[in-house]
């Protein structure tokens, strides 16, 4: 995501990935993202929801069966923007986190980032300033200085003797071992 890799691979696989680890919480009883954001539209049906979580997703995965079919997904993937990918990262991280109980470095920025771009969403502002100090300015910055910001508070932490020490960081962060950010 962090290195502009191919936008609709991302995608697909943050989606799958999505789907594996809603089913691992709720394997082990843990409520997984999906149903937060449920609860933060109750007056939307949960299909809807489902629907929208899904939709580019789907494209990306089936073939229409009719002319039809294939002419609104194609509308649909026209809207398709890269930023759509963040949202469904987070819902990732934020399962991963459920169920491990920790998470990677790479999860943690990413995490950190992803709130500092969304304070509007997420947090209230007694809470806004570390997210503040870590990526000032964030919001106004260009899409690409964005994530450029993103890869290199991930490497700068990488080896952080604070943050390995703690006991929310997974020991051995795999993604670093491949050479490859979230």
């Amino acid at each position: 995501f962090f290195d502009h890799g191919d936008p609709i691979s991302v995608h697909t696989l943050a989606g799958a990935a999505r789907e594996i680890l809603e089913s691992l919480c709720r394997l082990d009883g843990i409520e997984p993202m999906t149903d937060f954001i449920l609860k933060d539209h109750p007056t939307k049906a949960r299909k809807d929801i489902w629907s929208a979580m899904n939709l580019y997703r789907n494209c990306f995965k089936h073939l229409g069966k009719t002319v039809e079919e294939r002419a609104a997904d194609l509308a649909t993937l026209n809207q398709f923007e890269e930023a759509d990918n963040e949202f469904l990262l987070y819902v990732c991280v934020e399962d991963y986190v459920r169920l491990r109980k920790a998470m990677p470095i790479s999860y943690q920025i990413f995490q950190a980032w992803f709130v500092a771009l969304h304070l509007d969403l997420l947090v209230d502002d007694s809470r806004s300033s570390a997210f503040k100090h870590a990526f000032p300015s964030l919001i106004e910055k260009a899409r690409v200085e964005q994530k450029r910001l993103g890869r290199e508070m991930m490497e700068r932490m990488a080896n952080d003797d604070g943050l390995l020490s703690d006991p929310r960081t997974e020991p051995l962060d795999l993604i670093y071992s491949y050479g490859r950010g979230a």
